[in-house]
């Protein structure tokens, strides 16, 4: 009677040391599968570099914002001015609040603007200047004009709008005229960037 009693107590012990072995196993699987699961969650935001930017065309209707700042107007030309962003825009995972606006076509990203706004500088994306992020719809050598083409008047504009979380901040050229000293043949665009909150479009 005793060795049967002792049979099963051993039979007992041992079933109690697999099974604690095997929901120990289980609870340290569990535990490395949460942590993993973590960290691809949070990874991926540090993937978002430049390089793995893809570009896309859409047609859509050109609107011209009225309200906001004028950063110049009339006859200007090779100038920078620095504007705030409104929230935080992410650009190569880093985020600005900052975008210096040139006249020559072009926006670098932070407190700085290392071309000057220089029109030698408008191709400034190259590997000649050292800029932190830069976003350029034109980058051409451009000035400024008044009342000659049909009246019209070049203007740099920025203005916000939207509400938060899906503001947007609007930088636009108007009357933007292609560098000329002819008062004749000349020729201009308008166009304009939108930085969009959130999405960091």
């Amino acid at each position: 009677m005793l060795n049967v009693l002792r049979k099963q107590s051993d039979a007992k012990l041992k079933w109690f040391r697999q099974t604690t072995t095997r929901e120990g196993t289980s609870f340290w699987r569990l535990r490395l599968f949460a942590m993993v699961s973590m960290i691809c969650l949070l990874v991926p935001k540090g993937w978002s570099q430049v390089s793995t930017y893809t570009f896309s065309q859409t047609v859509g209707t050109y609107t011209p914002i009225t309200g906001g700042t004028v950063l110049a107007s009339g006859n200007y030309d090779d100038a920078t001015y620095n504007v705030s962003i409104p929230f935080t825009f992410l650009f190569n995972n880093t985020p600005y609040t900052q975008v210096q606006v040139t006249t020559n076509g072009y926006m670098v990203l932070g407190a700085t603007d290392p071309t000057a706004g220089n029109y030698l500088n408008a191709s400034v994306i190259s590997g000649t200047l050292v800029t932190t992020g830069a976003i350029v719809p034109w980058g051409a050598d451009a000035n400024g004009w008044t009342g000659t083409l049909g009246g019209q008047t070049a203007e740099i504009r920025t203005e916000v709008t939207g509400t938060a979380p899906n503001r947007q901040l609007v930088v636009q050229w108007k009357q933007r005229m292609l560098y000329s000293t002819s008062s004749l043949q000349v020729r201009w665009v308008n166009y304009q960037v939108r930085l969009q909150e959130t999405t960091n479009i």
